[in-house]
């Protein structure tokens, strides 16, 4: 009974090994697609963070570019604004700035402001020029004015006061004569067309988003969009750290500070342009393939488990089968031997009448029949061996038939 109970507790070890092996090779291959699933998302978004910035880097030295043209196509006649915003110098200008603002749509607004500061010549695609505006307060033009050796400036996220839209103003100081300061060259886009004309249509993930973050921590746009925040500070410790560390990229896993959901975050500079590109996507969707397999792996896992103990319990039992099976087998086939033995021709011997068993040594019958059977011997003496070797002691038994 001890060793069927040996054999019984190995057959459920070996279930459990299994179990444990399938168990152990489901971790390691989901521990692999997790960490798999989680490089590709960083590849990912650090391969859209490299693309956006350096499209957006290059958008912002076609539009230094522009600049510089417009900057070799001004007069010392259309700065002076001596004929006012509808003379011919101010036509001439305008119509090279609408040149410039229809071949590059992306354009919100160009201008061309001299050393005090006054539009001379302005285009707008959403409101009203504003040619003969004094717009020197403005930062665009302050900085530039104030330090005479910069050759452009890249503004921080403003908010336009007569239309409350987000803008992005780049300047460049004019320049018609070498080491001359002869006014600011002003060109703008809105964080609106950015978000939706410009970078807007890129969709890298489900539930991914794009920010555009100036070097002060300012939002210019953030696609899709959430209300209330852009144009404001964003407040970020990574943010910062960021910052302060000159690195021109960073990927990692928190929280995002603008709508507080578990993301992959991606800072990544906009070349030497003081503007930060944020690139973020949503950890549980880029993650929602590798659930599903967890799921079905977890159920797989179980299945086999219990297709293993179901194996393992009727394997138990057909082995307690057969193991009782073959115990009474061989009961059965000794008792048969035995039953033949007795039913065959048994060698007695003619005068002693002892019996010869199949070893070839004779035996008293009793003693045969003894080993080969259940039944055991009373001695007594028959009558007819009485008379013969008794007569003196021998009394014959009367019949019926005396009696009458």
């Amino acid at each position: 009974m001890i060793f069927h109970k040996r054999k019984y507790f190995l057959f459920y070890l070996i279930a459990v090994i299994l179990s444990t092996c399938i168990a152990a090779f489901i971790i390691y291959e989901l521990i692999n697609s997790y960490n798999y699933e989680i490089s590709s998302a960083e590849i990912r978004n650090n391969g859209v963070a490299t693309i956006i910035a350096s499209r957006f880097a290059g958008t912002l030295r076609e539009i230094d570019f522009i600049m510089q043209d417009i900057n070799d196509h001004v007069t010392v006649e259309q700065l002076a604004f001596l004929n006012g915003a509808n003379g011919r110098e101010t036509t001439e200008l305008n119509q090279l700035l609408s040149r410039k603002i229809a071949s590059h749509p992306w354009l919100s607004g160009l201008g061309v402001m001299n050393q005090n500061g006054i539009f001379v010549g302005a285009v707008n695609r959403n409101r009203p020029q504003d040619v003969g505006a004094d717009f020197s307060f403005r930062e665009y033009f302050s900085y530039l004015y104030n330090n005479r050796n910069e050759n452009s400036y890249f503004s921080p996220v403003f908010k336009e006061t007569e239309s409350d839209d987000i803008w992005l103003a780049f300047s460049r100081t004019l320049r018609l004569k070498q080491g001359q300061f002869d006014g600011v060259i002003f060109a703008g886009l809105t964080g609106q067309y950015i978000a939706e004309g410009l970078l807007g249509h890129i969709n890298f993930a489900k539930g991914g988003s794009i920010a555009l973050i100036d070097i002060e921590k300012g939002l210019l746009f953030q696609n899709p969009p959430i209300y209330g925040i852009v144009g404001h500070k964003v407040a970020d410790p990574n943010l910062d750290a960021f910052i302060l560390s000159g690195s021109e990229s960073l990927t990692f896993i928190d929280f995002s500070p603008l709508d507080n959901k578990k993301k992959f975050i991606t800072f990544q500079r906009a070349d030497e342009f003081p503007y930060i590109l944020v690139i973020a996507s949503i950890i549980e969707v880029d993650l929602e393939d590798w659930y599903k397999k967890a799921i079905i792996y977890s159920f797989g896992w179980l299945f086999c488990t219990i297709i293993l103990l179901l194996l393992t319990y009727s394997l138990r039992r057909l082995y307690l089968s057969n193991s009782i099976l073959g115990e009474k087998n061989n009961e059965l086939q000794n008792a048969l031997k035995e039953i033949k033995t007795l039913r065959g021709i048994v060698p007695i011997c003619s005068f002693c009448k002892q019996i010869r068993d199949d070893k070839g040594f004779w035996n008293q019958v009793e003693t045969y029949v003894a080993k080969y059977t259940d039944a055991e011997f009373s001695h007594g003496i028959c009558p007819d061996c009485m008379k013969k070797h008794y007569p003196n002691v021998y009394k014959p038994i009367d019949s019926g038939k005396n009696k009458e």
